[in-house]
């Protein structure tokens, strides 16, 4: 609290507010935990969202304590006296499956082991997965979209009253359109628009100049395209970026409230995400922007607008890079690694870093969706971002554009990498000792690269993430090399490119819409 800032303040205190009123949460609200008292230790168990009615009404107020830093309750009869309540026996009639997996952190687990007490391995569910499913979240693209309509928002595909055919074009093989789309089960256009949709994808991937612009069935051409409209959102692009110790090149795109051009703003890199906002027409309020992008998964960072300044020695400090630390050849990750794993990722999520993990997109949005709800990500910067943050400069002006940033090492402690030795010498080491990185899910640089990243986060994004949580779950505790990553996640290798086409094709375009 000593740290937040006046808007972080403010949600705090509102929440704070609502929770006065003793009025039962609702799924959107805070989460509800219930305090259980099992072989002589109070366990901590999550409350189903539907169940929350039949917490309030057997527990009083004085047994339900509210913090407003996590946005949780804690409910426990041992809290305080019953009151007007009648003295019921704890979680008697409230539809608690007794067969439910306990919900136990490392620490009350290795408690319960120096005493001595069986814990049934069946019993122990994942911290994460199991204690957050109340949590709200929004369908990751609209579910009455057909194929058509999202290749026109997200990609600009135009679709003319005739088919298209361009002779001598290779177009993708069948499978292509629909995993370009994120969805091998999207039911595609018929017949005569599926050609003009191959040929557009076809084009895309061989655009390289601005010149290839013209001959692409892109909406930009369509003088009823939303992109020849007002737009409810200004968009500007600087072509420096700096981190913090250096400026390198490329270029950004700014999107600003039209009516309130110096206040906070958003940055990203992709072009097409910048005319897939125009299209969609989301605005006129940066907020309302950011929500659509929180809910698809699609990173971004906040812009707070500052004066032009040199940071200090110490903010260009970096962290150790140590992730979960370092293990010997033969490391084999076993259950207790894997509560030990969730609590430190659970522990920094919960911190303010988990909103800008959350901003982050791709698997880092994803997991932080475990813990930390949308409506939070749409909370700004601290006022000093610098120490682990990043500066965007046009390289012209007097002000530059802040935002706070991962370090390595949060990375590393939200996909959860281990630093294993391999046996093998590396002189160029400190300790002329080889490592190799080992992780529960794939870092960044993994998932970018890979068929499923097609620029938000998909319907197949998704089944490889509830798939590897099953596996997971039950009890297979294996962990992967960057290499191994990299093959797991190549699946159709066609789509980047043609991913990486589209992106060529959306900034020409934006180029000549807002030079």
């Amino acid at each position: 609290m000593a740290s937040e800032n006046a808007q972080q303040k403010q949600r705090r205190e509102q929440r704070e507010e609502n929770a006065s009123t003793g009025v039962v949460p609702d799924k959107k609200g805070a989460r509800v935990y219930v305090w259980e008292l099992r072989n002589g230790h109070y366990i901590r168990t999550p409350a189903r969202c539907d169940n929350y009615k039949n917490v309030w009404e057997r527990h009083s107020g004085s047994q339900r304590i509210y913090d407003s830093n996590t946005n949780e309750w804690d409910v426990c009869k041992a809290f305080g006296t019953n009151e007007d309540k009648e003295d019921l026996r704890l979680y008697m009639d409230l539809n608690f499956d007794p067969d439910e997996p306990l919900i136990m952190g490392p620490d009350t687990m290795q408690s319960e082991m120096s005493l001595g007490l069986s814990i049934p391995t069946a019993n122990l569910a994942p911290v994460l997965p199991t204690a957050d499913l109340d949590l709200d979240l929004p369908p990751l693209s609209p579910p009455t979209e057909t194929a058509e309509q999202l290749a026109e928002l997200r990609f600009g595909c135009y679709f003319p009253d005739t088919p298209v055919v361009v002779s001598g074009l290779v177009l993708p093989t069948n499978r292509v359109p629909a995993k370009v789309l994120g969805d091998k089960d999207i039911t595609l256009p018929s017949q005569g628009k599926l050609q003009t949709y191959l040929t557009f994808l076809a084009q895309c991937q061989d655009c390289k100049t601005a010149k290839d612009v013209n001959r692409i069935l892109v909406d930009f051409h369509n003088p009823g395209s939303a992109l020849h409209q007002n737009w409810e959102v200004d968009v500007q692009r600087i072509s420096c970026i700096a981190d913090g110790v250096s400026f390198k090149g490329g270029f950004r795109h700014v999107i600003r409230e039209t009516d309130n051009p110096d206040a906070i703003c958003l940055v990203l890199e992709s072009a097409t995400t910048v005319l897939e906002v125009i299209r969609r027409k989301w605005g006129p309020t940066v907020d309302q922007v950011a929500q659509h992008l929180l809910s698809r998964g699609i990173a971004f960072h906040f812009g707070l607008p500052s004066s032009l300044m040199v940071l200090a020695p110490a903010a260009l400090s970096r962290l150790s890079y140590s992730g979960l630390g370092y293990r010997s050849q033969d490391y084999q990750p076993d259950m207790w690694d894997y509560r030990s794993y969730l609590e430190q990722r659970r522990q920094l999520l919960r911190s303010c870093r988990g909103l800008v993990a959350l901003r982050s997109g791709g698997i880092i949005a994803r997991i932080a969706r475990e813990v930390v709800s949308l409506e939070d990500g749409l909370i700004g910067p601290s006022d000093y971002p610098a120490d682990h943050g990043i500066c965007f400069w046009d390289g012209k002006s007097a002000q530059t554009l802040r935002d706070e940033k991962l370090t390595d090492d949060e990375v590393d402690i939200i996909c959860g990498v281990y630093h294993v030795a391999t046996g093998q010498r590396d002189p160029s080491s400190a300790n002329n000792r080889q490592i190799t990185s080992r992780s529960w899910w794939p870092r960044p640089p993994a998932f970018a690269k890979s068929a499923l990243n097609v620029g938000w986060w998909t319907p197949a994004c998704e089944h490889f993430y509830q798939g590897r949580l099953k596996k997971l779950n039950a009890g297979i505790y294996r962990i992967e090399t960057a290499h191994t990553w990299k093959e797991k996640l190549r699946l159709e290798r066609k789509c980047q490119p043609i991913i990486e086409g589209i992106e060529r094709c959306s900034a020409h375009i934006l180029n000549v819409l807002r030079p």
